[in-house]
């Protein structure tokens, strides 16, 4: 018996095992953002949802994701605040794309800790809702039309 399998895994192991779940966790964004709001790191699955590679996105402040009406409101940082406050912040909100689409969006903003209790960063959990949205919009649309029909009738 390996001194792993007595006390589990190393905290080198879990660390390595979790940066290969979020690389492979294609449906979902997952980044860090530090205390002032800039990008640290960043997933293939951001990179996806929101089309921007590494180098491009990590150092800038992750409020241009948000409309600029939630920019000019303080969304951004109303949700870092948020997380610091209670914990955690969930948003639903339009986000916008590098190339200018909005899409909707659920967004949970959690701090992370350091050994001190301190907050080291924060960790922002995306997934795309647009598609569900499309469709209930379609859903919505073909009882309207059915409704309109009846009224004919």
């Amino acid at each position: 018996m390996t001194a792993t399998d007595a006390f589990g895994p190393s905290p080198q192991e879990v660390g390595q095992q979790f940066d290969l779940l979020v690389a492979d966790v294609g449906e979902y964004a997952v980044f860090l953002v530090g205390r002032e709001g800039d990008v640290r790191c960043w997933n293939p699955g951001a990179e996806r949802l929101f089309g921007y590679s590494s180098p491009e996105i990590i150092g800038q402040h992750f409020s241009r994701f948000f409309s600029p009406d939630d920019v000019r409101s303080g969304q951004p940082e109303h949700e870092l605040k948020t997380a610091l406050d209670i914990g955690h912040a969930v948003n639903i909100r339009w986000q916008i794309r590098k190339n200018g689409a909005p899409f909707w969006c659920k967004a949970t903003t959690t701090p992370l800790l350091d050994e001190n209790k301190q907050v080291r960063s924060f960790a922002r959990v995306m997934h795309d809702l647009t598609e569900g949205q499309a469709q209930e919009a379609q859903r919505k649309r073909a009882d309207d039309l059915a409704e309109a029909n009846r009224s004919k009738e």
